[in-house]
């Protein structure tokens, strides 16, 4: 890529760029570090931004607003980029011999797209065949929880042509439904993973694909599932309350909720139960959110086997980290750090999503009752975690709990 080009996909002059390569200057803020990163498809360890580089990157583009504060400042831009945890995703105990998405995974751009070639001539198209789809598309939505999405996306991007290419050129019959409903599964996870990169424009795209092949297979569950994801995007839960479109994504619920029927899995309603107390803790109805909350933990309690696949994380602790960030919402932040500290036990550092949005919600709480130097040790390690995976919505939560932070920071007492 040329100077020109990445000044021009940066949003800056090729000065900077320039800069950039000799080392003189660095990116600014840890956001724009992170952009450089996805742009480049390049680690932020293999860009050499240190703690020092990022520091003498500030010192020579100082911002007025951005003026450090005693500890909060220190800590966050200090240890932002040391790794204290070492996150290392495992892949499930098995997956379909034939599909391995571990080696997927591993191989280069043509090797990871086979699945694409084989499934263009199947010799013969049986319910074994079904099977191993519909178990590597359940396999990813279980990687997704504790693989960047960046590593993860090609594989289910190659894993999601090949299935509709299968689609489009398999005599199917009777079995179209169900390719259509595994289809419909590969393409809410493609959504997902591009939201969480900050990439919209792909996630409506795929989530809008996904409740077509819901809407032509006749899958309720599916078509929820798809409304539920994306709720996100119109989520104020997920901004902190600050912006988004609670009633846009209460509708979405509501449809999600009408939608699942009567055979939907319970994590599932359990799920869209918990999101609605949340959009509701947003729009400061604390009665149909504590309503909402009740209901997710009978149905949760109602469920006999862990979860599997999207909700395989699914369990008291993701509950409670739901009900810390309806508290938090709503402006109880001593109830939101006893819910938000229970969850963190029982929540994997594996589990990068959740992990971060917890520690973020957590530091939140503790910022609104002044525990300063705890806020910022929990949105340290968040922004470690957020930044090393590329989640750019949690990241950008992140800083403006940041922003918080330093103002209140700078306030007199």
């Amino acid at each position: 890529m040329t100077q020109e080009r990445l000044a021009e996909r940066m949003e800056v002059d090729a000065r900077t760029v320039r800069e950039w390569e000799r080392g003189t200057c660095a990116p600014r803020t840890f956001e724009r570090a992170i952009q450089l990163g996805e742009v480049l498809d390049v680690s932020l360890e293999e860009l050499g931004l240190s703690s020092s580089a990022m520091t003498a990157g500030r010192r020579s583009h100082r911002m007025a607003e951005d003026v450090p504060s005693p500890m909060t400042t220190q800590l966050i831009d200090d240890l932002v980029w040391e790794t204290r945890t070492v996150l290392t995703p495992k892949p499930p105990e098995r997956l379909p011999p034939m599909l391995d998405g571990a080696a997927l995974l591993e191989s280069d751009d043509r090797d990871r797209c086979w699945v694409d070639g084989m499934l263009g001539v199947p010799e013969q198209v049986g319910p074994q065949m079904f099977d191993d789809l519909q178990a590597l598309t359940r396999s990813h939505a279980e990687l997704s929880h504790v693989m960047a999405p960046r590593r993860l996306l090609p594989a289910v991007r190659c894993h999601l042509a090949g299935l509709r290419k299968l689609l489009r050129d398999a005599q199917l019959a009777a079995s179209e439904r169900r390719l259509k409903s595994i289809t419909g599964e590969a393409a809410t996870l493609v959504g997902w993973l591009s939201y969480r990169l900050g990439n919209l424009d792909d996630a409506h795209l795929h989530y809008s694909l996904a409740s077509r092949l819901a809407r032509e297979s006749g899958d309720g569950p599916l078509g929820a599932y798809v409304l539920v994801q994306k709720s996100y995007i119109y989520s104020s839960a997920e901004r902190g309350g600050d912006g988004g479109s609670p009633a846009t994504a209460l509708a979405l619920l509501d449809e999600a909720q009408a939608a699942a029927g009567s055979q939907a899995l319970l994590f599932l309603c359990a799920w869209i139960s918990a999101r609605q107390a949340e959009e509701h803790a947003a729009a400061g109805d604390a009665r149909a959110s504590h309503q909402d909350l009740s209901r997710a933990e009978r149905t949760l309690g109602a469920a006999r086997t862990p979860g599997g696949g999207a909700f395989s994380p699914w369990d008291e602790a993701r509950l409670a980290g739901f009900r810390g960030s309806c508290a938090l919402l709503l402006g109880w932040p001593r109830q939101a750090v006893i819910a938000l500290e229970g969850a963190l036990v029982g929540t994997s550092a594996s589990l990068l999503s959740p992990r971060s949005a917890v520690l973020t919600d957590c530091a939140a709480a503790y910022a609104r009752q002044q525990e300063l130097e705890k806020a910022c040790a929990l949105l340290t390690e968040s922004l470690t975690i957020a930044g090393q995976a590329g989640l750019r919505p949690y990241v950008q939560r992140i800083l403006g709990v940041r922003q918080r932070l330093h103002s209140a920071r700078r306030a007199p007492r």
